[in-house]
């Protein structure tokens, strides 16, 4: 699964748990259903993002060049 693919993912899953937390507390079933959903998943944490200098466009952190302006960036500290 690409990066871009596992980012929509991951937003969907957070809309998604918003809308079922509150039914989570009554239901342990859908914990459990929820939690192995995510499990098999196994979408990891999200890529670090940081906004390029020039353009102010949202990119990788480690990039070394902007993708909307193509300034050259220096790749951000881990």
């Amino acid at each position: 699964m690409s990066d871009e693919s596992r980012d929509k993912v991951r937003s969907m899953m957070q809309a998604l748990r918003v809308e079922v937390e509150p039914l989570m507390v009554s239901h342990p079933a859908l914990v459990a259903s929820f939690g192995a959903l995510e499990k098999e998943l196994d979408l990891g944490e999200a890529r670090k993002q940081r906004t390029c200098p020039t353009c102010g466009s949202s990119g990788m952190a480690e990039a070394t060049l902007c993708g909307t302006c193509w300034t050259k960036l220096t790749p951000a500290a881990p």
